[in-house]
């Protein structure tokens, strides 16, 4: 007898693109904290990062998954199956 067990990852249930609550509150505080530390940098380097961290919380505040949209580009919706043989 074999057992078949498919794996495939998914960071979110919800929607196509809607993120889940704990990706949602990340982006909105990893992305406040890049802006913050990137202000008080006044530099290129700050103004970039400060830059991202608002791109960051605005994923999080629109509820756009993160996660998804980097696994569609990187092209990773793939089903992995395992197959056991039992002896």
């Amino acid at each position: 007898m074999e057992d078949t067990t498919n794996l495939s990852f998914q960071p979110s249930q919800n929607d196509d693109n809607e993120a889940n609550e704990t990706e949602l509150w990340t982006s909105i505080i990893g992305g406040g904290a890049l802006v913050l530390i990137g202000l008080q940098q006044r530099s290129l380097k700050g103004i970039l990062m400060a830059l991202a961290g608002s791109g960051l919380m605005y994923q999080g505040v629109a509820k756009k998954s993160t996660l998804k949209q980097a696994q569609e580009a990187l092209g990773l919706e793939q089903t992995i199956k395992v197959e056991k043989e039992n002896s």
